[in-house]
């Protein structure tokens, strides 16, 4: 005879006695617990953010990329001013801090914070970075990059430096500091030559200079000769550039009808016009080491 056993049904965890009991609870617990949390912090929120923004520094609230807690935003002093500093990535894949001295809408002016090289001598650069959004900046070598290189250059070691449509861009600290620059960098006979807008003349002033809003120091030719001068260049001398069509000046006045002096006095007065209003739009300085 064969006998036939049978066995209990395995029970679930949750009919397993006095532990499972205490989990169930544990559980609805945790349940109701977090449902609190979450409903506390939903009201919550908007009053922590106050509180967080009333904590920050004036210049944290306009900036989105700010961390939350209080802080100052980090700067550096340039020519006695004081400038913030930015991480600025280089074309060769590092980063360095850079103060932002002139902040345009599509490039900004930098400059490299003083750094101790291998020789021991403290440099600096200047630079302009293209903007990418509201707080980032990417290094790129455009002709105004070239005052790194300078910066960088042995003294006495060029034989000329030329920049075109350049120093009416800079402030006047940072172009004068530009030719403190060329002018160590240059060797003796060496030529510096500065093509800018000519804004002696009133349409190279209001059709070429003004339409430019990066623009940021407008160079009468004597100004710029006193400043090159006054760096120790010689033989400064100005050469105008880009003449006005003499179809679109004042005309002389026709002397038919008219008495030689008066048609004279007429055409020499059209002529000084001609030389304030239609001047040449550009010039360029050339200067001797």
């Amino acid at each position: 005879m064969t006998k036939v056993g049978t066995f209990p049904a395995e029970r679930t965890f949750g009919e397993r006695g006095a532990v499972a009991r205490m989990y169930r609870r544990y559980m609805v617990k945790a349940s109701v617990t977090m449902f609190a949390f979450i409903v506390v912090a939903a009201y919550l929120l908007p009053l922590l953010y106050m509180v967080t923004t009333s904590l920050k520094q004036p210049s944290q609230v306009s900036d989105p990329g700010a961390p939350a807690y209080p802080a100052t935003p980090l700067t550096a002093t340039y020519e006695g001013a004081s400038y913030p500093l930015y991480s600025v990535p280089f074309p060769d894949g590092t980063t360095r801090q850079l103060m932002l001295i002139d902040a345009g809408r599509s490039q900004s002016i930098l400059i490299m914070t003083p750094k101790r090289w291998r020789d021991g001598v403290t440099k600096s650069g200047l630079l302009r970075a293209e903007k990418i959004g509201e707080q980032n900046f990417n290094a790129s070598c455009s002709p105004e990059c070239e005052w790194v290189l300078l910066r960088a250059q042995p003294a006495r070691s060029l034989g000329g430096v030329f920049a075109a449509q350049v120093v009416e861009h800079l402030p006047p600290a940072v172009l004068q500091a530009m030719l403190v620059e060329a002018h160590r960098a240059l060797r003796p006979g060496g030529r510096l030559v500065l093509e800018t807008v000519n804004t002696r003349s009133v349409i190279g002033f209001l059709e070429v200079y003004l339409r430019d809003l990066t623009h940021r120091t407008p160079l009468h030719p004597d100004t710029l000769s006193f400043l090159a001068a006054a760096q120790g260049f010689t033989e400064v001398r100005v050469e105008m550039r880009s003449p006005v069509d003499p179809a679109g000046q004042l005309q002389s006045v026709p002397t038919d009808g008219l008495p030689p002096r008066a048609a004279a006095v007429l055409n020499e007065n059209a002529a000084r016009l001609n030389a304030l209003l239609y001047g040449p739009q550009e010039y360029v300085l050339i200067a001797r080491r």
